[in-house]
């Protein structure tokens, strides 16, 4: 026990002369500063990159956003278009007597070379019931 209350006794900082003391709690002084500076910008360069990041992805979902409305347009343009033909009007009233290869070239405008985000085509009566699948769709479709 003796000896304990000796060595805390020796590492005192009270025991320690001023010459060496003073350079000591400055040095302290000077690492907690550097460190709270440190600290402060760290917190500011962080807050700064999260507003930046926010940013960045508000303006690419609003260009996402514009692109995709634009791309809906002309799609549902290029359909209604496609729909009011006079040979797809007639092939869906009558699929039996009306040709199926006009209507098939009409549709091909929806399918890969001409419309790269095309999946597959369909064409579809009022009640539900497929009426016809583009042979290179039918293809296209079963390859994936």
């Amino acid at each position: 026990m003796e000896h304990r209350g000796r060595w805390r006794h020796r590492w005192s900082l009270s025991n320690i002369s001023f010459k060496y003391r003073l350079p000591i709690l400055i040095g302290t002084l000077l690492a907690a500063i550097i460190m709270a500076c440190s600290w402060a910008s760290y917190r500011a360069v962080k807050a700064s990159a999260l507003d930046v990041g926010r940013e960045r992805l508000q303006n690419l979902t609003q260009q996402l956003s514009t692109l995709l409305q634009q791309s809906a347009g002309n799609i549902l343009t290029k359909t209604a278009s496609v729909a009011n033909e006079p040979g797809v009007r007639a092939f869906v009233k009558s699929p039996e007597t009306s040709s199926k290869a006009d209507v098939q070239k009409l549709l091909q405008q929806f399918t890969a070379p001409q419309d790269a985000n095309s999946i597959r085509v369909e064409l579809w009566n009022a009640q539900g019931g497929l009426l016809l699948v583009p042979p290179e769709a039918m293809h296209r479709h079963s390859a994936t």
